[in-house]
């Protein structure tokens, strides 16, 4: 079984997290409403809220799947199962709200660590979701008070098309990471290049384009980036799939 998990987070700038409850049959984890006080963990308050939030866990039994295609496509038919009045939830999102699945990854156990294939993209994309993929990476070694938390050196986005007996990268970028960070520019960018530059030329070719994202660390990190649901529109338009590596 694949090490992950998965939830689904409701957020909204006006609506009350009990107000976002009576769209979905499903009983929440987590929830705040907007301007209510944030309190430590010691007790103290420390501002305010400034948007609803409501989280919902994933039954367990959706995550047993055996690839990340099956279980996010498992998860959308579970989501929309949920959803107890379908205008409400145009109405949520019409109005500011969002939905995002975050996965969350808590070791790296290959290479290759999350893929998606360009139909789930474009399933996610119809429902208007959002992934968000966040990681908890550590190295091997035993992260000393001077190293905890220190960022990724780089990351690199590239688009690859398979051409028999030659795999091409026609887009590749490689950047500091910092906490200015927004990857989804990056991927934004390499699509943009890709359909520029290249999508007329390979017309004939069928196979899957990957849209790769490489992450180089130096040690223990947590690390998160949102691919909205126009950037996987615009994926499966191009038949092109996200793959995380390491």
């Amino acid at each position: 079984m694949l090490k992950l998990d998965i939830a689904i987070v409701v957020r909204h700038p006006i609506l009350s997290a009990r107000d976002i409850t009576l769209i979905f049959d499903i009983k929440a984890a987590a929830k705040h409403s907007v301007n209510e006080s944030r309190v430590s963990a010691s007790g103290k308050k420390c501002g305010i809220f400034r948007e609803s939030y409501v989280c919902y866990d994933v039954v367990p039994e959706i995550l047993k799947g055996n690839n990340h295609d099956i279980i996010i496509h498992d998860l959308n038919t579970y989501f929309k199962s949920k959803v107890k009045d379908r205008q409400k939830l145009e109405s949520f999102l019409q109005s500011g709200g969002n939905i995002t699945y975050e996965v969350y990854l808590d070791k790296i156990h290959d290479e290759n660590i999350f893929e998606l294939s360009p139909w789930i993209l474009d399933e996610c994309a119809d429902l208007g979701i959002p992934l968000c993929l966040s990681m908890l990476m550590a190295s091997e070694n035993i992260v000393s008070k001077n190293t905890d938390y220190k960022a990724l050196d780089f990351i690199t986005v590239s688009i690859e098309q398979p051409i028999p007996n030659n795999g091409v990268v026609y887009y590749a970028h490689e950047f500091p990471l910092t906490e200015d960070t927004y990857l989804e520019n990056e991927i934004n960018m390499a699509i943009s290049f890709y359909k520029r530059h290249i999508v007329d030329m390979c017309l004939l070719i069928k196979e899957k384009v990957w849209c790769k994202i490489t992450l180089c660390l130096k040690t223990y990190y947590h690390y998160a980036f949102e691919l909205s649901s126009e950037i996987c529109k615009m994926c499966a338009e191009l038949n092109i799939g996200v793959m995380v590596c390491f």
